[in-house]
């Protein structure tokens, strides 16, 4: 049995584009409601996807322990879902690319039931990329 086989939450190993934001730490920053977010929008790339987490790619170093707001859209068929989540680990890949993982964190049970559909709908989809000029 595989690594894989035994997470409790599939993955689908599909990328695509992610933005995400600092989460509000507490309800007097700039004037937000914890789980709101502030500060402007960045770009990332998933690595894996499951109903638990999201691992990514971006260009912006992250601190564990930190929470962010994630949206997630696979156009044009789902999303935008938006879910806030904790930083678990990271790592740098290369001098400015750096890899996390992120757990989601207070996700009401519908978030949950999208994000679960989002995998399975990723997982049961044939990932289609451009043909190259060599393959024409």
């Amino acid at each position: 049995m595989t690594a894989q086989e035994r997470r409790q939450h599939p993955r689908a190993w599909w990328p695509f584009a992610i933005k995400y934001r600092a989460a509000a730490q507490a309800p007097a920053a700039a004037g937000l409601q914890p789980g709101q977010a502030g500060g402007p929008w960045r770009s990332g790339s998933t690595v894996n996807l499951s109903s638990a987490g999201v691992r990514f790619t971006c260009m912006e170093p992250l601190t564990p322990g930190s929470r962010v707001v994630f949206e997630l859209v696979i156009e044009p068929k789902q999303g935008p879902y938006v879910v806030e989540g904790g930083i678990i680990w990271g790592r740098t890949v290369d001098q400015k690319v750096y890899e996390y993982g992120a757990a989601f964190v207070d996700a009401t049970p519908e978030q949950q039931r999208q994000i679960t559909d989002l995998v399975e709908f990723l997982n049961r989809e044939p990932l289609r990329l451009p043909e190259s000029d060599e393959a024409r």
